[in-house]
């Protein structure tokens, strides 16, 4: 699997990038060999940092994408943008972790819905609407999915944070 992330908490501490350090050890933790791709962190070689514009950290997204189309059987991805671009590639099932409504958060920080707001919501949306799975950490960001972005309430799980989870071996 491909675990897409948008920091790691090393270079960029954060609650984002602690969840998704989390989430990664405890598969790593169960013998899951996994494949993280995420800004701040070196892939194939190459790091990308927020500093760098949007349309490097792009086309860094597709060649990382590109080099491991084959080898990817699933992403799990926390940032909708990032799957959005990851996904131009790769044709492969999504699980995605929902931290927050986006485009949102950016209407609130500008006060208007702008056409970003909307471009947002569309790579939002899509993204969401195209996975498998939708994990989120609270009963509210699971009715704000279902409300604000019509998600099937089928495929969203409430698994709270720093809840541990006993896994069973097959």
């Amino acid at each position: 699997p491909l675990f897409l992330g948008l920091d790691n908490f090393a270079s960029r501490p954060g609650g984002l990038g602690r969840a998704f350090d989390s989430i990664c050890k405890e598969f790593q933790d169960h013998g899951q060999i996994i494949n993280r791709l995420e800004i701040g962190l070196p892939f194939y070689g190459r790091t990308v940092n927020q500093d760098n514009s949007l349309i490097f950290r792009f086309i860094w997204l597709i060649r990382c994408a590109i080099k491991i189309k084959n080898k990817t059987n699933i992403v799990y991805s926390h940032f909708a943008l990032h799957a959005f671009i990851i996904t131009l590639v790769i044709r492969t099932p999504i699980v995605s972790f929902f931290h927050g409504p986006w485009a949102h958060e950016d209407l609130i920080a500008s006060g208007k819905k702008s056409w970003k707001f909307h471009l947002q919501k569309f790579v939002e949306k899509r993204i969401y609407n195209k996975s498998k799975f939708i994990h989120c950490a609270s009963e509210s960001f699971k009715n704000l999915l279902i409300s604000e972005y019509q998600i099937d309430g089928g495929k969203i799980f409430v698994i709270p944070l720093g809840r541990i989870i006993k896994y069973r071996k097959s």
